[in-house]
């Protein structure tokens, strides 16, 4: 799915599933940008510096995000006290 098209199915689903049974489910959605993780270990140290180096020009921040970035934005949004009223949103990170 297009990045676009699973923002509508996050809204969606978050009408839908807001509060079935006397439960409330929320449903938010990550679209994840540049990540530094583990997949690019098959490249030399020298090919991925260049491809970061690239990419992080493109970020307004001019880094790319890291798997720690990705872990703060879920742990905030699982966090009930935080974030509970929060359903239905996508974040670009």
């Amino acid at each position: 799915i297009a990045k676009r098209g699973l923002q509508s199915v996050t809204k969606c689903m978050a009408l839908q599933l807001s509060s079935k049974n006397g439960k409330t489910v929320r449903v938010n959605n990550l679209d994840l940008g540049i990540t530094r993780t583990d997949i690019m270990k098959q490249l030399n140290a020298k090919e991925k510096q260049a491809f970061y180096q690239q990419m992080d020009k493109l970020h307004p921040l001019a880094r790319s995000g890291t798997v720690e970035d990705v872990v703060e934005i879920i742990l905030f949004l699982s966090n009930h006290k935080k974030a509970g009223w929060i359903t239905g949103q996508s974040y670009v990170i």
